[in-house]
């Protein structure tokens, strides 16, 4: 049984949240699984388990779902808030879609990380579903300025959009700015996907906007950039043109490899090895 489980709230445990989210995502009858829904959302502490806690039961009843979404936005909690627009995402974004819904998650104001990176994540997700309705959101700059950068990042990414989308939201996203921050935006983009974006920014660098790009990947960073901020730690171990790293060896101690650079016709190509263990 169980119901002593489920109404033995708070849990204790990480653990003890995903089961609870679990089980209630396997409630057939819409009453019973709301009702449990309603138990344990002010309960939940973390962005895993409101992300887990998605009911197939809810999709068949999306009419009454509706009001409930309503309250959960306006509840103020962290948790019911993401939930809320993971389920408009979710169930809202295709057949029973309405402008509606781009406002009320426009409209909401937090602090709260995990409620601004969801509502990022839906603008992304309506930019690949409901494109015409949801891009004057980014161009008259309703969300939030970190809300907004985050969004057209996340939509940069995707593989839903086309690239004639991509290169127009570059360029909103560069809307009344002097600097872009693009945080790892080449993850998870193919090698083609990833030259055009940097081909785009490329563009937004010669009409005089700042690009700072973070990244890992040290030849897009020796490639890409007029200038490298290399950490270490968190903390800056340098600073200058690809060509003075290279040269100064601190990449090879931040990093404990061997680099080399070999020109090619265009430009420098920068090659790295494990060191060669004494």
């Amino acid at each position: 049984m169980t119901g002593p489980f489920l109404s033995a709230l708070p849990h204790r445990y990480f653990d003890e949240n995903q089961l609870h989210a679990f089980i209630i995502s396997r409630i057939k009858d819409f009453d019973a699984c709301l009702a449990r829904l309603e138990l344990f959302l002010p309960y939940i502490d973390n962005w895993a388990t409101c992300d887990q806690l998605s009911p197939p039961v809810l999709k068949k009843h999306r009419t009454e779902l509706l009001p409930c979404i309503d309250r959960w936005l306006s509840s103020g909690r962290t948790y019911s808030v993401r939930f809320a627009i993971g389920m408009l995402m979710q169930h809202f974004l295709d057949q029973d879609f309405s402008p509606a819904y781009l406002e009320a998650v426009a409209a909401l104001r937090s602090e709260e990380y995990y409620v601004r990176m969801m509502q990022a994540w839906y603008f992304a997700t309506a930019l690949a579903k409901q494109y015409r309705a949801a891009l004057p959101y980014l161009e008259q700059q309703k969300l939030e300025r970190w809300t907004h950068n985050k969004a057209i990042q996340k939509a940069l990414e995707s593989y839903r959009i086309t690239d004639e989308q991509k290169a127009f939201l570059a360029m909103t996203l560069a809307q009344g700015s002097d600097l872009v921050l693009l945080d790892e935006p080449l993850t998870f983009l193919d090698i083609r996907q990833q030259l055009e974006l940097l081909e785009t920014l490329r563009g937004l660098q010669a009409g005089g906007t700042t690009v700072l790009l973070v990244v890992h990947d040290l030849n897009t960073a020796l490639t890409f950039p007029d200038r490298l901020l290399l950490l270490d730690k968190g903390r800056l171990a340098a600073c200058g043109t690809a060509l003075e790293l290279a040269s100064s060896g601190v990449i090879d101690r931040v990093f404990g490899v061997k680099s080399r650079t070999v020109q090619d016709e265009k430009q420098p190509v920068y090659r790295f090895s494990l060191e060669e263990k004494e």
